[in-house]
């Protein structure tokens, strides 16, 4: 594989900040290294100034899990943490309001805050997703909607099985865990 991180300059702002949304979510669900050293670079050019060290590790977390789940029946779902709620989100708005990474970055943070409120997520994990995402110039504020509307959406999403769905939660940073729900329960993860 060949990846030419200077590509990555010719992108508008917002673009380059997608996709940061799902570099925050490989060092969420899996390297809590990865993950701090984003939030305490604290700026868009610091972590801009570690790019090539950032796409090495997803790439190498992605690999890992690919290789070791090619059907994505069992850990590799950990990729979809925040997607739930981000595709979701996407739908909701016709694909015309949040950007894939935007939209994930929401996910991660709502379904983090939600979970600390139930103590299934160590307090404080939420905040810090928080302000790793405003240091990439993502959304933070969940928009107002209609609630039903979107678990009918969320519902219906390809992960979803048989009455029960798989949400993918986080202990705390680094530490993600696929957590089997009823599809009657799914109101609680969205505040």
């Amino acid at each position: 594989m060949y990846i030419d991180p200077s590509l990555l300059e010719t992108l508008p702002p917002k673009v380059y900040s997608d996709g940061l949304g799902e570099a925050i979510k490989y060092g969420a669900i899996k390297d809590s290294n990865l993950f701090n050293m984003m939030l305490t670079a604290g700026s868009l050019d610091a972590i801009k100034s570690n790019i090539k060290d950032i796409i090495h590790t997803c790439c190498s977390i992605k690999t890992n899990f690919v290789q070791k789940d090619e059907m994505d029946r069992g850990e590799r779902q950990l990729l979809n943490f925040g997607h739930t709620i981000g595709h979701g989100l996407e739908k909701y708005y016709d694909y015309q309001k949040y950007t894939h990474g935007e939209a994930v970055g929401l996910g991660m943070l709502q379904i983090t805050k939600s979970c600390e409120s139930m103590n299934l997520t160590e307090r404080g994990t939420h905040e810090a997703i928080e302000e790793l995402l405003k240091i990439c110039m993502l959304p933070t504020e969940m928009p107002l909607m209609d609630k039903a509307k979107l678990l009918d959406i969320i519902s219906h999403d390809k992960k979803s099985k048989e009455g029960h769905m798989n949400l993918i939660l986080l202990r705390n940073i680094g530490n993600a865990y696929i957590h089997q729900i009823e599809k009657t329960a799914l109101d609680r993860f969205i505040i």
